[in-house]
């Protein structure tokens, strides 16, 4: 895996962390709303999964 490459997953994976805490921040906001605080969770854990896989691919490659 070339730098570059390295490099543009990192970034991608510092923006899903953005977007989840994004994503926290109106659940919070949002706690009376059931299903909205229901999609936060499920958009939070679909983040997290998407992190998780960059964080495979990286690990893999012997970069983290």
């Amino acid at each position: 895996m070339t730098v570059e490459a390295k490099q543009m997953i990192q970034e991608r994976q510092e923006r899903l962390m953005l977007e989840k805490e994004y994503w926290r921040e109106l659940q919070g906001e949002f706690v009376y709303n059931e299903d909205f605080f229901h999609l936060c969770c499920w958009a939070m854990q679909t983040l997290d999964e998407m992190c998780d896989q960059l964080r495979y691919v990286l690990e893999a490659e012997g970069c983290e």
